[in-house]
């Protein structure tokens, strides 16, 4: 069996309208993703996905290979070598996983996820999350939503059983500040753990954190060193990533240390698929993973993946188990060079204000400009009462007006 031609998919990747704002304001390049699709001399086609398109050398090094040669070679990019994997399974007739050991699980942990919203959106999303089968959910706090009205509305309106995991991306930046909000945020009995609460290369602020914390933690391995994180109790469990073959020897070392930890993979069905034999294989793998197909209208399966009670069964068939939807791939083909949805979104203009209890408020031209200036510590942060406001162009003389006084930057209301 050889490789015979590679295809690198670009496409549009859309979201659920009530989701599609925040997303585009907030995500970066996940409005575009990247189908790779790989054909054999034997008529076998495998399917990956990726955020990155694949280059024109890594094909070439690919064409006129075997399949198998490139399951854990990185290089080729892990969206090629989730194609590798759908392969060489369809060529010995087993499921993916077979090919990363032994299956230690049938069902894989899957929770939702939400990017900040205000608290009325995160109810609606939980909501619709647990009527789609899911038991949790991870919660991207930010310093310009009031996190604890945000999770008392969640802990009111959630069903029963429904756990809330909150995501602070380093933003309460020190750990003074993070030990009151955090100890504030364990009232609520169902908000089950705290990720990244202040800047991973903070060692000794974790170590200071843990003393007044009782939640379970998670950080994103890799950063302090994952010895020094195992050593000294710094965290509970770890968010996994990196390439194929370092989020495989991470998760043995995580394992070895009795550490849990999930994956995270803005991904269609797709990548949804490959990540299910992923947490089949590894036992670590045992805290409720991330995908983003969910949130988005089109997954690219013909029979798409369910959630049960917070778990997806294992794909049985060979590869990666799943019947891909050419025809609603190529729908959403677009050149790799056209502006992503992101890109259309902070082309538009737009004021945002962020208000404060105290009536103190500041006006921005760009969502980027209030993010640069929290994570700074140039404003107060997880203040109560604290919200943010987008006012879209709306072509009147009182937009045109308010929008002047951003032209050079953030100011003071």
């Amino acid at each position: 069996m050889k490789i015979t031609r590679v295809e690198s998919i670009p496409l549009q990747v859309s979201f659920l309208p009530d989701v599609a704002p925040h997303m585009h304001r907030s995500t970066g390049n996940w409005s575009r993703s990247f189908i790779q699709r790989i054909e054999t001399d034997g008529g076998l086609v495998g399917w990956g996905e990726s955020n990155a398109g694949q280059s024109v050398a890594a094909a070439e090094q690919l064409v006129g290979s075997h399949p198998a040669a490139h399951l854990f070679d990185d290089s080729v990019g892990m969206g090629s070598q989730m194609a590798c994997f759908d392969l060489v399974g369809q060529a010995l007739g087993v499921p993916a996983y077979r090919l990363l050991g032994p299956k230690v699980r049938d069902w894989c942990p899957f929770s939702w996820w939400c990017i900040d919203m205000p608290a009325e959106d995160w109810v609606t999303q939980v909501q619709y999350a647990a009527e789609q089968g899911y038991r949790s959910v991870k919660l991207k706090a930010r310093a310009w939503r009031d996190i604890i009205a945000q999770i008392a509305a969640l802990d009111a309106a959630a069903p029963p059983g429904f756990t809330l995991e909150v995501d602070f991306n380093g933003q309460l930046i020190e750990p003074g500040r993070a030990i009151i909000v955090l100890r504030e945020l364990e009232q609520f009995e169902r908000l089950a753990m705290f990720e990244s609460p202040i800047p991973q290369e903070d060692a000794e602020g974790y170590r200071r954190i843990r003393r007044h914390i009782s939640r379970t933690m998670a950080l994103h391995i890799g950063t302090p060193p994952v010895m020094t994180v195992i050593r000294d109790n710094l965290c509970d469990g770890f968010v996994m990533g990196g390439s194929l073959t370092q989020l495989l020897a991470r998760a043995a070392t995580a394992h070895t240390a009795g550490m849990p930890f999930w994956f995270q993979f803005a991904a269609s069905g797709i990548g949804m698929a490959f990540t299910c034999h992923l947490i089949a294989a590894l036992p670590g793998a045992s805290w409720p993973s991330i995908a983003l197909a969910g949130l988005r209208p089109e997954d690219y399966l013909r029979t798409p993946l369910t959630v049960q009670n917070g778990f997806v069964r294992v794909p049985e068939a060979p590869g990666l188990g799943v019947q891909i939807d050419e025809a609603a791939i190529r729908r959403d083909q677009i050149p790799a060079d056209a502006p992503s949805l992101v890109d259309d979104y902070f082309a538009q203009r737009r004021v945002l204000r962020i208000r404060w209890a105290d009536g103190t408020s500041w006006l921005f031209g760009d969502d980027r400009e209030y993010r640069r200036m929290f994570d700074a510590g140039q404003l107060p942060i997880f203040e109560r009462g604290v919200t943010l406001e987008s006012i879209e162009d709306d072509g009147s003389a009182a937009f045109a007006r308010l929008h002047a006084r951003v032209a050079h930057g953030p100011t003071p209301e």
